[in-house]
């Protein structure tokens, strides 16, 4: 542009589920929870406007654009007390704006 510069960014990531019975932390229980056996696939994307001497910027951005419901691991730990695991989730669709000054 000519009044400054436009840096778009977009990123695919895809990560093949490898959870089997070689894992040490398998247990065949945890098939029946909802997207433990799925693969991964996350979707970001920025789109920012920079001052043309770089002293400013202005962006939006934004994280799992497609909303995917994701495992970030499973933790036995409470399996033998309460008879259910932990399971952490991944961030949903998050965006948000940024505003950059450099001195």
């Amino acid at each position: 542009m000519a009044a400054g510069n436009l840096l778009v960014r977009g990123e695919y990531i895809y990560a093949e589920n490898t959870r089997d019975a070689d894992d040490a932390n398998y247990n065949p229980d945890f098939e029946s929870i909802s997207g433990y056996t799925d693969d991964s696939r996350l979707v970001n994307g920025r789109i920012a406007w920079s001052h043309p001497k770089d002293r400013w910027e202005l962006a939006l951005w934004g994280r799992n654009l497609t909303d995917e419901d994701r495992l970030s691991g499973i933790s036995q730990t409470t399996v033998a007390v309460f008879g259910t695991p932990i399971i952490r989730i991944l961030d949903p669709r998050t965006w948000g704006i940024e505003a950059i000054y450099r001195f």
